[in-house]
């Protein structure tokens, strides 16, 4: 019962947006949408803060859904609450945050896309980021372990935006980054579930979108982070990424940190999202890697830096 009312919600809200700005997005009937799915914990879900006017949800408040659709626009940033804008890409949401909303790499990873499909592909772009980030969330005892609540949410949702977008055109799904790994660096149970965990994540993921080749970048956590068994997860990414054939590691050892490790300052967060804007193209295009020997992928997976 309350899938349905929360869903039905959500379809409705983003209904009116869509309905309110498609012309001034550029939303043309029966026009594909490039979708790009964003997860992960509390460094997907960002550092700054956009402050809201929207009531609270019943709704865990970790939880941060942001939609964003459509092209260059002259909206007003206050024209109704919470609207953001930016380069290529203008929020139709956060609609389930609580009081608080946060953003993170994902603004400048959309301005990166929307100007490579604008320059180099000499396209118009139509890009949407779909992004699901939960705070302090482990793979092992919630994306995956347990109920794997947060990827039946994740369900709920691509589903609530496809219903949204499909008057419109076809939403097709071109990407996925993740950057998760913290929690789970937090115990040697966790850990040594990591890789498995994470296969399982990324297979469910393209097998709802109907996409098995869809590519995926995969965010190793800092080689500073606290988790006691964080060399044990770096391995386990490391390795995901040289088994799968259609995804790659994404280096974050340069960027510097807050004093709260693991997060950074926002400008490290921009960074980060054009690291994800020049990464995702290229693995686009690179089609499937080299399959390695088990013995190759055993000695790679032991060169991963650690401290």
């Amino acid at each position: 019962m309350h899938f349905k009312k929360s869903y039905k919600t959500i379809t409705t809200l983003l209904s009116i947006c869509l309905a309110l700005f498609a012309p001034a997005l550029g939303l043309a009937a029966n026009e594909d949408v490039d979708v790009y799915l964003l997860l992960g914990q509390s460094n997907m879900y960002g550092g700054s803060e956009l402050k809201e006017t929207y009531e609270s949800k019943p709704v865990d408040e970790r939880i941060g859904y942001t939609y964003f659709v459509g092209t260059r626009n002259n909206i007003p940033p206050d024209y109704i609450a919470g609207l953001l804008q930016s380069e290529g890409l203008l929020s139709l949401a956060p609609l389930d945050f609580g009081k608080r909303v946060r953003y993170g790499a994902e603004l400048d990873f959309g301005r990166a896309i929307y100007r490579y499909v604008r320059d180099v592909e000499k396209k118009r772009p139509n890009i949407a980021i779909l992004k699901f980030a939960v705070g302090s969330s482990s793979l092992e005892n919630d994306w995956v372990g347990g109920e794997a609540r947060l990827a039946q949410k994740l369900t709920e949702k691509i589903a609530a935006f496809r219903e949204i977008i499909a008057p419109r055109g076809n939403a097709r799904f071109r990407g996925i980054i993740v950057y998760q790994g913290e929690s789970d660096a937090a115990t040697n149970l966790y850990a040594a579930a990591y890789l498995r965990n994470l296969n399982t994540l990324i297979n469910r993921i393209r097998d709802e979108l109907g996409s098995p080749n869809l590519p995926a970048l995969i965010t190793r956590i800092h080689i500073n982070n606290e988790g006691r068994f964080t060399c044990e997860i770096r391995k386990s990414q490391t390795e995901f990424v040289l088994r799968d054939r259609r995804a790659s590691i994404v280096n974050v050892d340069h960027l510097a940190k807050n004093e709260d490790n693991p997060h950074y300052p926002q400008s490290e967060y921009r960074r980060l999202g054009t690291i994800y804007g020049r990464m995702m193209p290229e693995l686009s295009l690179r089609g499937e890697s080299q399959e390695l020997s088990e013995a190759e992928i055993q000695l790679q997976v032991s060169k991963v830096p650690c401290r």
